[in-house]
């Protein structure tokens, strides 16, 4: 909304410079009115009608743009092929808030210009309006208003477009982490083994199996498993106490909790360090074991191993030989890509009996009929239990920076546009500040002005008020970016390289935006610009 409402600022003081321009070259008209008897009141409201029909206008067009929009605004949200079920058509309390903002904007932007406009009496009466012609008007650039408006857009441009690349960085490098875990080619299906009405006992166990069997069985399927969680669905954690380690500030710290199969590893890309993998031994009957992450291991055992010793959930150390560390796998990440290090334990499902929503599949070829091969092996073995829906892991890794893809695409759009608008603002303001100085620019090339003087004379402007907006854009800027530190990952928010980008964008856009008008200026025929008035 921020940003959003800073865009607003930069068009509005676009429209608000136009209106400037509009009403120097209304003055001999306005004049005119006020000489023929026109109170400066109904002059002034007669400008702001005008300026609250442009609003009106804008904001018609922009409520049939935000109701065919809001499709896009899902797609951009949603990382798998179903859009997130929310309707997004604007209703009636959106249309009376974009209402309320048309009329403020109107009054706000329109009032200003209105009343410079009437206020001729500084300008010595009447008389002197009712006599000028175009060529001896003050040049709209020579406004300080005018000036101040393109200097406050270029300040804006640069606190916009700084705040777009960060977030533009920031997800790259949450798109660079590694998961610990390869994303590709894996399936995962929510399957509901409630429906097959099981005791959560050794039968259950061996309904699991079955279907893990039966599924592995397929010519496409490289592994398959049960899991309680996959990655960004859910976690359990608890504190634990690890046997014969004294407790410390250092590792009292939570642990994950997994309950997975015995080919949840191999499904996910998970390599044992050391130790073994959940086997057919491992039953209600026997020791509870359990399989650690390396950062677990380096908690507790920073310069040995951890196979072979005891854990507990919980502070007492009374439960600290509640589990056994039967092996040692590789860190990942389990419920986000910017977590930092956490410490994670898995148990077989075969000691911790339960039903599971979370069945994953890694397959090799086309996924199509891996899918169609994989409901049907499950309805095999109990035709109850339904498959209520599938994705990827990979839709589950994307899902999980959604939202940092979502303000990074927007941040990126109105970052541009507010760029767009200053350019615009530049252009219009410089154009008709030459054609304003026709007359003095064909005297100049009448008495031998060389091209490059003039191209100099009509940019200057421009770089001055660059020079300014920059001198103001990037404090504002430095200071302001430090309220995202907790939306960057990795990256600080007065990173020098996006900032330096920002400044070169802005620049350059703005020289490109000065150079047409003045460009034209220096092309302009002399005989022409004598003969204007």
């Amino acid at each position: 909304m921020a940003i959003v409402a800073l865009v607003l600022l930069i068009a509005c003081a676009n429209i608000a410079n136009m209106l400037l321009a509009r009403g120097v070259a209304r003055s001999r008209e306005v004049a005119v009115r006020m000489a023929l008897g026109a109170s400066r009141a109904r002059i002034v409201t007669q400008l702001l009608t005008e300026s609250a029909l442009l609003a009106f206008l804008g904001a018609a067009l922009g409520i049939a743009l935000a109701w065919k929009a809001g499709a896009l605004l899902l797609r951009l949200a949603t990382p798998g092929p179903s859009l997130v079920p929310i309707d997004v058509t604007p209703d009636l309390p959106v249309l009376l808030f974009a209402l309320l903002i048309t009329v403020l904007t109107a009054l706000l932007f329109g009032i200003v210009p209105a009343l410079r406009t009437t206020r001729l009496e500084s300008r010595g009466g009447l008389a002197p309006s009712l006599k000028d012609g175009r060529g001896s008007a003050p040049a709209s650039t020579r406004n300080t208003l005018a000036r101040g408006l393109i200097i406050g857009q270029i300040a804006l441009s640069i606190l916009l477009l700084a705040t777009a690349g960060l977030f533009l960085r920031s997800l790259s490098n949450l798109n660079n982490v590694d998961p610990g875990f390869d994303k590709k080619n894996v399936l995962i299906f929510y399957l509901d083994e409630y429906a097959a009405n099981l005791p959560q006992d050794a039968r259950l166990v061996q309904l699991q199996q079955q279907i893990e069997a039966r599924v592995q069985a397929i010519p496409a399927v490289r592994a398959a498993a049960f899991s309680m969680f996959t990655f960004n669905a859910g976690v359990w954690s608890a504190p634990i106490t690890m046997q014969g380690v004294p407790q410390t500030q250092e590792n009292s710290q939570d642990s994950l909790f997994n309950v997975v199969g015995p080919g949840f590893f191999s499904t996910f890309n998970l390599p044992l360090v050391s130790g073994r993998n959940f086997n057919a031994q491992d039953t209600e009957k026997s020791h509870p074991v359990a399989i650690i992450n390396q950062t677990m291991e380096r908690r507790f055992f920073p310069s040995g191993s951890a196979v072979g010793h005891y854990f507990g959930r919980g502070l007492d150390p009374a439960d600290s030989s509640e589990y056994e560390v039967i092996g040692v796998v590789k860190d990942a990440k389990y419920s986000s890509l910017s977590e930092g290090a956490e410490m994670a334990a898995y148990h077989p499902y075969s000691q911790a009996v339960q039903y599971f929503s979370n069945f994953s599949v890694r397959y090799t070829g086309d996924p199509a009929p891996v899918i169609t091969a994989v409901r049907n092996a499950i309805t095999q073995v109990n035709p109850q239990i339904v498959v209520s829906n599938v994705s990827t892991l990979a839709e589950s890794v994307d899902g999980s920076i959604a939202t940092q893809k979502l303000i990074a695409q927007l941040s990126a759009f109105f970052g541009a546009l507010a760029v767009f608008l200053a350019c615009i603002g530049i252009y219009g303001l410089l154009s008709y500040s030459v054609l304003r100085r026709t007359n003095e620019i064909g005297i100049r090339l009448a008495l031998g002005a060389q091209t490059g003087t003039l191209l100099w004379m009509v940019l200057r402007e421009s770089l001055l008020l660059l020079t300014i907006g920059l001198a103001l854009g990037v404090p504002i800027a430095l200071t302001s970016t430090g309220i995202l530190r907790k939306l960057l990952y990795q990256l600080s928010p007065t990173d020098p390289w996006t900032f330096a980008a920002s400044i070169a964008i802005v620049a350059a856009m703005t020289v490109l935006a000065a150079w047409l008008p003045a460009r034209r200026a220096a092309k302009v025929d002399p005989m022409v610009a004598l003969r204007c008035d």
